[in-house]
């Protein structure tokens, strides 16, 4: 999808792609310390409710200031490109 302006749509779409990619990485993360710690103990621990929550909060948090912020720097460039 490509966008003509930076406005509204960017900004949700940036803000709920980068809520989502942080998010996956996140629980990647906590399984791939699982899956370790199995072949280490020989146990698999891996809480998947607790797990996706934690993910979803912390991909939520980070995505949010990362998206805004992206579609800021945009906004000015736009702004700075259209004042020349």
């Amino acid at each position: 999808m490509i966008f003509k302006s930076v406005g509204l749509g960017l900004c949700i779409t940036l803000v709920a792609l980068w809520c989502g990619i942080i998010s996956v990485a996140i629980f990647l993360a906590k399984l791939g310390v699982a899956v370790y710690f199995t072949f280490v103990n020989g146990e698999f621990n891996f809480m998947w409710l607790d797990a996706l929550v934690y993910s979803a909060r912390g991909g939520s948090g980070a995505g949010v200031f990362l998206g805004i912020g992206i579609w800021m720097m945009a906004k000015l460039e736009e702004s700075k490109n259209k004042s020349k």
